[in-house]
């Protein structure tokens, strides 16, 4: 089994429960400096899907533009 942690998305229920603060935390934090799309982590759970992953087990793979490796938890 594999896995994906993904940044905050921009989606209508994670407006309702006030991700953007977060999302503007990541965008300025992270090493990218930008925040993730839906697309970027749907390419990523399509390589999983692929048989180019078929090496890949066990893994957790961070779709975060790096944020996860700051080591922050909330800014």
């Amino acid at each position: 089994m594999n896995c994906i942690s993904a940044g905050p998305l921009k989606t209508l229920a994670s407006s309702a429960v006030g991700v953007s603060a977060l999302r503007d935390i990541v965008e300025q934090k992270s090493p990218l400096r930008r925040n993730i799309t839906q697309e970027e982590v749907a390419d990523v759970a399509v390589f999983l899907a692929s048989p180019l992953s078929r090496c890949v087990t066990g893994a957790l793979i961070y779709a975060d533009n790096g944020f996860n490796v700051l080591g922050l938890a909330s800014g």
